[in-house]
């Protein structure tokens, strides 16, 4: 007994290396790809940085990168090529017969096979990864503006990789013990790796669908924590979206997200075994060993292919035909499931195409013919059934899901509308209780308030009726927004919404004065002083003067440690009341720094005073210098969404900071509307104090000179309503309804200017434009579906 185990463990050690001895050419052209890939990447990334340092940009490198990550892509796809090389006798029968003659169990040759090609296919990944890091660490070392937080991410990154490795390795196993014959197996590889993101996706965008009828939408796939640890197209993801991001490499998240994927690669290969112990030799070179599993890939490529294709027909004719103040209205149910049925078609079609082909590929013929079509009809009825109840349900009730605070890890928030500066390749993640807690009480604030209710919205006769009774000009300051929550679980939660500056204004000085925003800071500083010319930077003042100055590394030093204590020191209930912005412009960004930072304006002023006197000249405008621009001043100023009081005569001004100066024609523009001549010092006083933030709840009036805002202090309110009182004049003015802008003619009309609807008018009955005899002709009216031609 003793010796006949003996003899068998060695056996065991024979065949694994005679397993390894067999594939060592693909051994060899898989390490050969390796080093072509991430090594090369590294080594063109510190080479790109040592340019970048010197401010040299001799070489383009991005075709070679490119060239490397195929080569990468190439290594990752030599898998599927080693196990079809291990386990060739399951598509063979001449091997079938050679293997199964040997002394070893099922158990012994199927971990034999598996973990001889799973060391081939790691083993040069790992060298190639570990030859990679010398260059990065290397740019950390001499280059740490371009290497930020390498010690941090590489680990992870590299766990990342090997687990994504691992898992399409394991699932080519699974698909290579289910099938019969090599063809098979191939399609059955691409299938597994591709279908199960993709139904996870169709998923989400399905239950996304719901949103479209509401406010709501998602950025994110709600379903991408998912999607990510339960395949290698996630993982792939997972890098690709956060190969920069410190936040996510270095949080408990990444150790959620690697448990995860280790359960998800464990079951597969779990499951494999337990086939392959199942299988007959008699089973070889047909096409499906067990072909339930082919059943399930087919319906949930059925469910993928009808989801995306109509979802990409349904949502765009829809969003295309009506706007975005539409939703969430009794009309748009119904709407949308017209153009469902219209576009439900190309869908069946495409996915009757691909499911018919893969059955004739399958039965190796036409079997079964009406088994095939009820299989393919159940797909699709499961699918239409599915969006339904995801649209009737408004995606299960998702739209209104808000995070508990005490469950979220990080969250992010990024304004489009530029409220809070970011450099545009920065997405930040805030762990700061308070911070998080700020965000979920906005989040709970947009879905409750009346304001965010768009049936309000589309009533664009009361708002009409209102200008024309009480001369009020109408705009709305509204920003876009996204909201990303990472929760402790590791899931995500992804929102987009179109919300009033209002409800912005409290949490955005607790962003700017958080840690994690000042890091970035002074992170882009150096990065803007470092990649600017001879390390020159351009201030500028409220008024656009500006001036060059050069800094040295030890004056950045300085300089970013005066920002860093102003950040620290600020009370984020003092960050509106501060006079005065000036900007630092470099080739790269354009970084706002805040009046209330007083260290570092200070030192500014210190780098350039024997150049520029700050003081006296830098942040004032001239009187003589105004005259010769546009200024339009109004001296009371309410948030569009605010519910307009009819009772009250008080004039009242909704100023848009998304249309000043975004480019519009000078007719649409606002003009002057004082008599500049006789207040121009007065207005140059109080631009002294004038800020391009403002607190919607403590605003003195807004100054615009050429279409850029500046807002002012309470306390100037009045001395502003004096001026305006004493000195104004008529205007032609722009007013807005959602978005909807249009000015009023020498008639009174109020002809419209937004792209949409160009040319027409309004009127209390609705949007009109004139035939060729004269007679209005209504395209719309307030009581019907909003039609467009």
């Amino acid at each position: 007994m003793t010796a006949t185990t003996s003899t068998s463990k060695n056996f065991i050690l024979v065949h694994f290396k005679n397993k390894i001895s067999e594939n060592r050419k693909l051994m060899f052209i898989t390490t050969f790809l390796q080093l072509l890939g991430l090594p090369v990447i590294s080594l063109l990334a510190y080479l790109s940085a040592k340019e970048l340092s010197t401010n040299i940009y001799d070489t383009d490198y991005n075709f070679f990168m490119t060239l490397s990550a195929l080569a990468f892509l190439a290594a990752i796809l030599m898998g599927v090529f080693i196990i079809t090389s291990n386990f060739k006798y399951l598509h063979n029968h001449a091997f079938s017969d050679m293997q199964l003659a040997l002394p070893l169990t099922a158990k012994q040759r199927f971990w034999i096979d598996y973990s001889s090609g799973l060391l081939i296919y790691l083993l040069p990944a790992i060298f190639a990864m570990l030859l990679a890091s010398i260059p990065l660490f290397m740019g950390a070392a001499n280059y740490p503006l371009y290497f930020d937080n390498v010690d941090k991410i590489l680990p992870s990154f590299a766990i990342i990789i090997i687990i994504g490795m691992i898992m399409f390795y394991t699932f080519a196993v699974f698909s290579v013990v289910y099938c019969g014959t090599l063809i098979d197996s191939l399609i059955n590889i691409f299938l597994i790796n591709t279908v199960i993101p993709l139904t996870l996706t169709a998923t989400s965008i399905s239950i996304e669908e719901g949103f479209l009828t509401t406010s709501t939408s998602s950025d994110i796939p709600i379903l991408m924590s998912q999607i990510v640890y339960t395949s290698p197209i996630g993982c792939a993801i997972m890098i690709l979206f956060n190969y920069d991001n410190k936040f996510i490499f270095n949080s408990p998240i990444i150790f959620k997200w690697i448990l995860s994927a280790c359960v998800v690669i464990a079951l597969f290969l779990a499951l494999s075994y337990i086939i392959y112990k199942k299988r007959k030799a008699e089973q070889v070179a047909t096409p499906y060993v067990f072909k339930i599993f082919y059943h399930i890939f087919m319906f949930f490529t059925v469910f993928c292919i009808f989801n995306l294709i109509n979802s990409l027909y349904s949502s765009t004719v829809y969003a295309s035909s009506y706007p975005s103040y539409y939703y969430d209205t009794p009309y748009a149910e119904e709407v949308y499931f017209e153009n469902y049925a219209v576009n439900i078609l190309p869908a069946i079609i495409t996915s009757a195409v691909v499911f018919f082909i893969a059955e004739f590929i399958s039965n190796r013929g036409i079997k079964k013919f009406f088994h095939s079509v009820a299989r393919f009809a159940f797909a699709i009825v499961f699918a239409v059934a599915f969006r339904k109840i995801c649209i009737v349900t408004e995606g299960f009730g998702y739209s209104e899901y808000i995070p508990n605070a005490n469950s979220v890890e990080y969250v992010s928030f990024n304004d489009y509308s530029d409220t809070v500066y970011l450099n545009s390749s920065s997405s930040l993640y805030y762990n700061d209780k308070q911070i998080i807690e700020k965000i979920t009480n906005l989040h709970s604030e947009i879905l409750n308030n009346d304001s965010n209710d768009n049936a309000e919205v589309l009533s664009e006769f009361e708002f009409s009726k209102l200008i024309d009774d009480t001369a009020i000009n109408l705009c709305n300051d509204m920003h876009y927004i996204t909201i990303n929550y990472i929760m402790k679980n590791g899931s995500i939660v992804s929102r987009n919404y179109q919300v009033p500056f209002s409800q912005l204004s409290e949490i955005i000085p607790y962003i700017v004065t958080s840690d994690t925003y000042t890091e970035q800071i002074i992170t882009d500083l150096k990065y803007t002083i470092k990649q600017s010319r001879n390390n020159k930077i351009i201030i500028t003042d409220n008024f656009e003067n500006s001036i060059a100055i050069s800094l040295n590394e030890s004056d950045t030093d300085k300089l970013c440690e005066a920002y860093k204590k102003d950040s620290s020191t600020l009370a984020p209930e003092d960050y509106y009341y501060a006079s005065g912005i000036v900007r630092i412009n470099g080739d790269f960004n354009d970084i706002p720094i805040n009046g209330c930072y007083t260290n570092t304006i200070s030192l500014l002023e210190k780098f350039v005073l024997e150049q520029y006197d700050l003081e006296k000249d830098f942040t004032n405008i001239k009187p003589h210098q105004l005259k010769t621009h546009s200024v339009a001043i109004y001296p009371n100023i309410i948030n569009a969404q605010i519910k307009y009081n009819p009772e009250s005569n008080e004039p009242k001004y909704i100023i848009n900071k998304n249309l000043i100066g975004s480019g519009y024609d000078t007719n649409t523009n606002y003009p002057t509307n004082i008599e500049l001549d006789k207040c121009a010092d007065e207005i140059c006083e109080l631009l002294k104090y004038a800020n391009h933030y403002y607190d919607n709840n403590a605003n003195g009036g807004v100054i615009i000179i050429d279409n850029i805002i500046y807002y002012l202090p309470v306390e100037y309110k009045e001395k502003l309503n004096e001026i305006y009182n004493k000195y104004k004049i008529d205007a032609e003015y722009i007013v807005s309804d959602d978005m909807d802008l249009y000015y009023s003619n020498e008639k009174g009309e109020k002809i419209y200017v937004d792209s949409l609807t160009a040319g027409y008018f309004i009127d209390e009955i609705g949007i009109y434009n004139y035939d060729e005899k004269g007679n209005k002709n209504y395209i719309r009216k307030y009581d019907s579906l909003p039609l467009y031609d």
